[in-house]
């Protein structure tokens, strides 16, 4: 039976885990983070683990050796008002889902609180600009899925999957600064910096996952679910052969 969400004690233990861009550039790449929080969000950082590609460094053994480095057993997590924050993307399609599958599972067996938070707004957290802002993530050919940031940090408005038709959008909304991700599309990077929009790579940060955690609403874990804007590519490479048969 999925459990109640609970509501949580003024000081508790939070796991955060960020691993959706597990292909984005040294030192903004994939973490998990133990600390103690309370409801503002203010934190005391406990452990934090780098998440390499490699089985023996994958996701289950980077958080039990977050665990071991904060002197504390997973059991922890059973604690009044513990929670698991994941970053929910958009990101890369397999990385997204198992994290979203870990938290369900690590959720399910501690009863600790479910916590989904949109990878947009952890890199918007590390973002300072004194006037609107865009982030664009799971870039992919000429496309990206991009969210619009008031200078507070606060979401705005999110565009979905775009091409750099976007750019006038953005220009409208006063957006003057672009974080998009390293596989971002040409055309629309030169069309920001045309319209006098900076760009800058986004900071995916496992410290933030958990901020952000420490103040959002807990779901039950069975209605965890990821953020991918597009079609899985074997599904498209099966549409397309499928079309491409008499």
């Amino acid at each position: 039976m999925p459990h109640a969400p609970a509501i949580p004690a003024s000081d508790f233990l939070i796991l955060a885990i960020e691993t959706s861009n597990p292909t984005a550039a040294p030192g903004e790449s994939a973490s998990v983070m133990l600390a103690r929080a309370d409801e503002a969000g203010t934190l005391t950082p406990l452990a934090m683990v780098r998440v390499g590609a490699d089985e023996a460094h994958g996701l289950m053994p980077s958080i039990d050796r977050c665990f071991r480095q904060a002197s504390l057993t997973p059991d922890a997590l059973r604690e009044p008002g513990a929670r698991v924050a994941v970053s929910l993307g958009p990101g890369g399609y397999t990385s997204v889902r198992i994290a979203v599958t870990a938290a369900k599972v690590i959720c399910d067996s501690t009863g600790a609180l479910c916590i989904p938070v949109p990878t947009a707004q952890i890199v918007a957290a590390r973002v300072a600009n004194a006037r609107p802002f865009a982030v664009a993530l799971a870039s992919k050919r000429e496309s990206a899925w991009i969210t619009i940031f008031s200078p507070d940090r606060a979401a705005r408005l999110t565009l979905g999957i775009v091409d750099d038709g976007a750019i006038d959008t953005l220009t409208s909304e006063g957006v003057d600064l672009l974080v998009i991700d390293h596989h971002a599309p040409p055309r629309l990077v030169e069309r920001a910096l045309e319209a006098s929009i900076r760009v800058e790579r986004p900071v995916f940060d496992a410290g933030a996952c958990a901020a952000l955690g420490a103040t959002l609403p807990p779901i039950d874990p069975l209605a965890l679910e990821p953020i991918y804007p597009r079609e899985p590519e074997a599904v498209t490479k099966w549409r397309a052969l499928k079309a491409s048969k008499p």
